[in-house]
């Protein structure tokens, strides 16, 4: 396409000077008519000349932009294939985030379960100790006693030191073998 170019308008610069120059010729001696023909054609050489070095240049910058091209398409590739490795990493993480949520309902779960199994067993195991001491008719033991209906959350420290006696005296006073006590429970603590 360039090279047409270049062909058609060097055709037209050389046909322009031959006109010019016949026009010359005919008003002019012979003598002139060569000189200027002449210079003419020296002038149509540098003009090729140019126009040879400007369509050198042009297809340099065709070349140029056809190396650019070619890059800016291995980049695109690039930034597809680096476009596919990300979306596949966030399914992974999406699918470890899952994985993970269900893990942890799983493991709440089997803890609740779990506590649930403890507390029943220890309420088996302070029932059957409670159930397993005989019958009080009253403290063991003379002097004078306080009756103490056991609360929520009481300890035998806690009475003993409230009451200002030991653990070891309400558990004799109670006949009890263990330091286990009972919500509502009547225990008798001596009186000093």
């Amino acid at each position: 396409m360039v090279r047409k170019f270049v062909m058609s308008v060097s055709s037209l610069i050389i046909a322009a000077f031959i006109l010019c120059g016949c026009e010359s010729m005919m008003n002019d001696s012979p003598d002139k008519g060569a000189l200027y023909q002449k210079q003419q054609f020296e002038m149509i050489r540098t003009q090729e000349a140019n126009i040879a070095e400007l369509a050198t240049k042009v297809n340099s910058t065709q070349d140029s932009m056809a190396d650019t091209v070619r890059q800016m398409s291995q980049m695109n590739q690039q930034i597809s294939s680096l476009a596919q490795r990300n979306k596949a990493l966030e399914d992974d993480i999406a699918e470890l985030k899952q994985a993970f949520l269900g893990e942890k309902k799983e493991r709440q779960a089997a803890m609740d379960g779990m506590i649930k199994q403890v507390g029943t067993e220890m309420s088996k195991v302070a029932n059957s100790v409670n159930s397993t001491a005989p019958a009080q008719s009253g403290p063991a033991g003379k002097g004078k006693f306080a009756e103490y209906k056991v609360q929520p959350g009481a300890t035998l420290l806690a009475i003993a030191q409230a009451y200002g006696v030991s653990v070891d005296e309400i558990k004799k006073a109670n006949k009890m073998t263990k330091d286990f006590l009972k919500t509502g429970q009547t225990i008798y603590i001596p009186q000093k």
